[in-house]
């Protein structure tokens, strides 16, 4: 569930008043998603230790059970969309787009632009 709805965490270098943020770095982790009515849909059990971990590097893990996708993402600082492409897995689109609506040091909320049958908002947040 989690590679379809949440693939995000790049390097969100922006100064605001010498207030910078960084996304990269961090393992994150799906606290829940809501569908496009606004439903929440909390992780599926067993899900507990999935997590995105987006390197400063522009390269990116995905742990999903066991699957362990891995790839590049590239970020529009314009549009706020983080676009992920692989080419590990055949039956997985190469690329993946999402839209960061809010972030901060702990928390993330990305909506899927592309590339993911599901229109959900994932609620993310990062753990050791």
């Amino acid at each position: 569930m989690l590679i379809l709805i949440a693939l995000a965490k790049p390097s969100l270098h922006a100064s605001q008043d010498n207030d910078e943020y960084v996304i990269c770095g961090k393992k994150w982790y799906c606290e829940m998603t809501k569908d496009a009515e606004g439903n929440v849909i909390p992780p599926e059990t067993g899900s507990e230790k999935d997590y995105m971990y987006f390197k400063c590097d522009s390269t990116f893990t995905l742990a999903e059970g066991n699957i362990l996708l891995e790839g590049k993402w590239s970020f529009n600082f314009d549009t706020k969309v983080i676009t992920l492409h692989q080419e590990q897995l055949n039956n997985f689109p190469e690329s993946l787009s999402f839209n960061i609506i809010d972030a901060d040091d702990g928390h993330m909320v990305i909506v899927a632009q592309s590339g993911t049958e599901k229109q959900e908002t994932a609620y993310l947040v990062a753990r050791p």
